[in-house]
């Protein structure tokens, strides 16, 4: 009933796409943002002071085309000790921050891997507890380490492959030891999702 109210409410989000939204979003911002460079790029070529600086550049013998000497002009403050100064420190802050987003995707990467292997862990676990649930089985913790053993049997001794086990009139079980003695054993939970 809560699940109708919702969808009729707010629509229904269970077919949605949010790696599409994000490209759409990226893509929206990238071309307002192409068009605000591509309108200063205009701007700039068009100055007649950038165009001489750029004939002296080439005059020197300078490999850029028009358009990256005027991308550079822009970046740098006109090519000026400062302007390149907070470029380059723009670039270095760019790429460590750019490094620190690849070190996260790896941490997060190595997370999801470690939450899918303990999935299949205790999925593979729970199968087991269900398998011996099904079969009347349990885990009962013994000297020897967990061992699994019917939780149906009748009072009295009953030899299992691992050893004589008894049952007293109320249930309890005990693992008959080599020297005769009767050490109890406790059933371990069978509950799943350990």
């Amino acid at each position: 009933m809560w699940q109708q109210f919702f969808q009729g409410f707010l629509g229904d989000f269970t077919n949605l796409d949010l790696t599409a939204i994000n490209n759409q979003w990226n893509t929206q911002q990238n071309a307002q943002m192409n068009g605000q460079l591509q309108g200063m790029m205009q701007q700039n070529m068009a100055d007649p002071r950038i165009q001489q600086a750029y004939r002296q550049y080439q005059s020197q013998g300078g490999p850029m085309s028009f358009e990256q000497f005027v991308y550079g002009w822009m970046a740098t403050g006109g090519y000026t000790p400062e302007g390149m100064r907070q470029y380059r420190e723009t670039e270095n802050a760019n790429q460590q921050r750019e490094w620190a987003g690849h070190q996260n995707l790896r941490a997060a990467e190595m997370q999801r891997a470690q939450a899918q292997a303990e999935n299949r862990a205790h999925f593979c676990h729970n199968q087991s507890i269900a398998g011996q649930n099904l079969m009347g089985q349990a885990t009962y913790a013994t000297p020897m380490g967990a061992q699994v053993y019917s939780y149906t049997m009748p009072p009295g001794y009953h030899q299992t492959p691992q050893g004589t086990v008894f049952v007293n009139d109320r249930n309890e079980y005990f693992l008959v030891g080599a020297d005769g003695w009767h050490y109890p054993i406790q059933q371990q939970s069978n509950l799943p999702f350990r």
